[in-house]
């Protein structure tokens, strides 16, 4: 079964759900003789040396220092989690999930079928799912989903082995309600390798999609990166993300101008590439 759980989203997705889930009601008072670091950003460093007050822990303890709003008081209710699906073989799936400026898209990958395929569904931003969309129906193995908004519609990224031996990057495009745009965009046709991971990057100049690429003869892995039309298509050639062979994160991280960044084990410190 998929749950919505605030624990699972990205901190940004997060931040909104929980936004909705919080109010600045009654609130304990903070405790007194705060040593640490408060939510104004300074730091209790103790009475003044001239013996006066300490402004931070004097006075009557249930008043929080000027700027200091209090603990924020945050419950959720069983009635605000919602089931996406439940699968009967509680197979291992994949979740992505992203944020629009009118709600939230999620896909994941589900076997019903005999095959896993992929399945999404758009969240209102009051969190309440919407119809579900069966985004790949095929004989073949489709995973490892991802999301991203593109104006008002979305674009769907996938890996699937549907006509080929290896597993290559797939996109769909949907509109603003998850339901299909048109027919998959071949984003690689590498049939002697194994690509996975995918993971959207966006910023001023486009989408950009990133994942990893498994040499299976080599026994190498190497980043790759590839510009997205609007429509989810390929734009220009597959580029290399990696100097050399390492493991790139799942997580890249992107400014104003898409730029994948990820972790390898040839050396300690992150690495980025525009």
């Amino acid at each position: 079964m998929i749950v919505m759980k605030l624990s699972a989203l990205t901190p940004a997705a997060a931040c909104l759900l929980l936004l909705a889930a919080c109010d600045d009601g009654p609130a304990p008072p903070p405790p007194p003789n705060d040593s640490g670091l408060r939510d104004t950003g300074m730091a209790d460093v103790g009475p003044p040396m001239d013996g006066g007050e300490d402004p931070m822990d004097g006075g009557d303890s249930s008043t929080p220092p000027p700027g200091d709003a209090g603990p924020l008081s945050c419950t959720v209710s069983p009635d605000d989690v919602y089931a996406l699906a439940v699968d009967p073989r509680a197979a291992p799936r994949l979740v992505g999930f992203a944020a629009a400026a009118d709600g939230f898209g999620v896909v994941w990958n589900e076997t019903r079928d005999g095959f896993p395929d992929i399945y999404g569904q758009r969240i209102g931003s009051d969190g309440i799912p919407g119809p579900e969309v069966e985004i790949t129906s095929d004989p073949s193995q489709d995973r490892a989903p991802q999301i991203t908004p593109v104006g008002t519609q979305w674009i769907a990224a996938y890996v699937s082995n549907e006509g080929t031996t290896g597993f290559e990057l797939r996109t769909q495009l949907l509109s603003a309600d998850l339901s299909l745009v048109g027919s998959p965009n071949i984003v690689t046709d590498t049939p002697a390798q194994l690509e996975d991971n995918p993971v959207f990057l966006g910023g001023a100049s486009g989408v950009l999609l990133s994942w990893v690429e498994d040499d299976m003869i080599a026994l190498t892995r190497t980043g790759r990166a590839r510009a997205l039309n609007a429509d989810g298509s390929a734009s220009g050639g597959v580029q290399t993300t990696t100097a050399r062979p390492t493991s790139p994160d799942r997580s890249p991280s992107a400014s104003s101008t898409p730029a994948p960044s990820w972790s390898g084990a040839r050396a300690s410190a992150a690495r980025a590439t525009s």
